[in-house]
């Protein structure tokens, strides 16, 4: 799981700024797919929106809330707002967020998702190479992947 940060103050201080505006993220090449699978292997909470229909993110006075097919709620990682991910017209997403939480986000996680997003990409060429994965974490928390060619 995600570690929560406390780093910005306290919610409530940050709850009483509202939200000026929404900013999006590139999240480049990742699909919703992966993100889905990115965040269940976080233990992160989601809502997928179903039937095409987009979900809608809580909004302030001084903006509406956009749509977005992923959202995870306010207080998610200890985020002052909802938020969530939209995917574009060619299926690759982007983070959907208020302007407080975007610094704080990308690094809590944005960074952790293309994490969960490599291992699994990596997993998936081994198991098209036919090669084994052993996996270690360092003292220091980074996960390394060993690829080895299958015993006979």
């Amino acid at each position: 799981m995600v570690p929560r940060s406390d780093e910005r103050g306290s919610l409530s201080d940050l709850r009483s700024i509202a939200v000026s505006r929404y900013v999006h993220v590139s999240m480049r090449e990742l699909t919703v797919e992966e993100l889905v699978r990115a965040l269940d292997a976080l233990g992160l909470p989601y809502e997928c929106a179903c039937h095409n229909e987009r979900l809608e993110l809580a909004g302030s006075l001084e903006c509406a809330g956009d749509l977005v097919d992923v959202r995870l709620a306010v207080d998610t990682l200890g985020s002052a707002f909802s938020f969530g991910f939209a995917a574009d017209e060619g299926r690759f997403l982007r983070l959907v967020c208020s302007d407080v939480d975007r610094a704080f986000l990308e690094r809590a996680l944005v960074q952790p998702i293309w994490a969960a997003v490599a291992h699994e990409r990596v997993r998936i060429a081994a198991k098209t190479a036919e090669l084994d994965i052993t996996t270690s974490v360092d003292g220091d928390g980074r996960t390394r992947l060993l690829l080895k060619p299958r015993s006979p």
